[in-house]
């Protein structure tokens, strides 16, 4: 127990797993709130620092970064894992083993450094056309043993500058699912806006097609011929080489062949999302739509979780990657943040800590990469490792 502004409260620090500076220095002196909001910040605050830390954030924005986690995001976690093992009743839809945050790495370029994301006006017209306001049809469905999981997912953009904040909109009406696909290829999954002032605001649509294919990709990220820049053709090129790098294909791959579920894939995990296990393969894409642009920018999402090998190999292959094309500095500390990350088991012991590889092509050529990070706060081995540590202090 430790003294905090004159009354007594149980420490938030832990003796299991590495730390910052700046986690251990807050931990002495924050005051603990609940038993759930206590773990989250043992297991998230750690997490999110190390992210940080990598990340190459100057002293000042680390802290900043996790006062805003303890004060912002903590009380939004919900219900941590039980140490006697039982299921807790709601997960989020947001990682595959229910983890209700996920972070992510933006790749330097050869100018600017690393950006760490966490993920917790427009706002009520989305409400009222894409969720169902009817409580009961809810009721009905939870007691048919459907599931129910998170509507509303909100991002944190934690850059040098300071914290944004981004809301992504679930689709969640009773019978809605998959109702409106565009052309019976491209599934709407969610749609985000930019936390500002509507003529600043950014509107994003994710849809899920299950085509993955290279020539399926030119086509979309192309428009079909519409979008045609001075830098696409080297763009296209880069964007096939990460596909094969971090799906471990040969050189010699078809442009027109389909991807086949990596080795490592546990096809236990779309047991958890029986009305969405179709949507974990697949590749995912966002359509940015920004005030006065004619053309929208468009994002692709390489699902590593379901095709790439090991989180090991692929980080290596990433690694690699990178490197040769002179955006190789923050490698190693990337490596060592995935290491800290799996402190509960191996990273050459399956796939999953690395969920998504994003590529946006930038007005200068460069390509926008970003890797999405799983928190695995429900992980099997992380679960049996917290058995262990309540049995030995009772």
């Amino acid at each position: 127990m430790t003294q905090t502004n004159g009354s007594t409260q149980k420490q938030l620090t832990c003796q299991d797993g590495e730390s910052t500076e700046v986690w251990r220095a807050l931990s002495q002196y924050l005051p603990s709130r609940d038993p759930d909001s206590d773990y989250w910040w043992r297991l998230t605050g750690r997490q999110l620092a190390a992210v940080v830390e990598a990340a190459g954030y100057p002293i000042m924005k680390q802290y900043e970064a996790l006062l805003f986690h303890y004060h912002w995001t903590l009380p939004s976690l919900g219900a941590a894992p039980r140490a006697d093992g039982v299921p807790i009743k709601w997960k989020s839809l947001m990682s595959l083993d229910g983890s209700p945050i996920e972070y992510s790495w933006k790749w330097n370029t050869a100018t600017s450094g690393p950006a760490a994301v966490a993920r917790v006006t427009w706002g009520n017209h989305f409400l009222a056309t894409l969720y169902e306001h009817d409580n009961s049809k809810h009721m009905r469905d939870a007691a048919a043993g459907a599931q129910m999981g998170s509507s509303i997912h909100l991002a944190t953009e934690l850059t040098p500058k300071g914290p944004s904040l981004k809301t992504y909109f679930l689709q969640g009406k009773i019978g809605q699912e998959d109702s409106r696909g565009i052309g019976l290829r491209h599934i709407p999954l969610v749609v985000s806006i930019d936390n500002k002032a509507p003529a600043k605001s950014r509107l994003k649509w994710y849809f899920n097609t299950p085509h993955t294919s290279f020539a399926s990709v030119r086509e979309i990220m192309t428009l079909g011929g519409r979008i045609n820049t001075p830098h696409l053709a080297a763009g296209l090129a880069d964007l096939q080489d990460l596909i094969k790098t971090c799906m471990g294909l040969p050189d010699d791959f078809p442009e027109d062949a389909e991807l086949s579920a990596a080795a490592h894939w546990d096809s236990s995990r779309a047991d958890k999302f029986p009305d969405q296990g179709k949507k974990l393969s697949g590749f995912l894409y966002y359509f940015d739509i920004a005030p006065g642009y004619t053309l929208p920018d468009i994002k692709v999402y390489l699902p590593v979780r379901y095709y790439a090998h090991d989180d090991l190999s692929l980080a290596h292959d990433l690694m690699r990657w990178m490197e040769a094309r002179g955006r190789g500095e923050y490698c190693q500390r990337y490596l060592h943040l995935l290491e800290t990350l799996a402190e509960h088991r191996r990273l050459d012991d399956g796939n999953g800590l690395q969920t998504f590889v994003s590529c946006l092509f930038k007005k200068n050529g460069e390509l926008d990469i970003t890797t999405y990070l799983a928190s695995e706060s429900f992980h099997p081995a992380r679960l049996a490792n917290r058995r262990a540590t309540r049995r030995r202090e009772t």
